[in-house]
């Protein structure tokens, strides 16, 4: 399992932390286990929270088990020490 962002929502505003079993493919649905939503971050862009996870002031939901993503715009790799924080995620 890989932890990505997706870049979700018909104009791409939704950001979708979860795993996903291979890269996604253009135009094909794309499933994710242990899903959060980021409801906010303060800074540092879409490409700060796959490098390094939200920032404190952050708001990220509890995960679900499993979503399926049909209109997604883009996706991000995200690196050991951002899903580490991400999975530590408490509100």
């Amino acid at each position: 399992m890989k932890p990505i962002i997706l870049c979700s929502g018909t104009s791409g505003r939704c950001l979708v932390y979860g795993y996903a079993e291979s890269d996604p493919v253009p135009e094909q649905p794309v499933r994710l286990t242990k899903a959060r939503m980021i409801i906010y971050y303060p800074s540092g862009g879409t490409f700060g929270l796959a490098a390094s996870g939200p920032p404190d002031q952050s708001r990220v939901t509890d995960a679900v088990a499993e979503v399926v993503e049909t209109k997604w715009q883009e996706w991000l790799a995200v690196s050991p020490t951002a899903a580490e924080k991400f999975d530590a995620w408490e509100q």
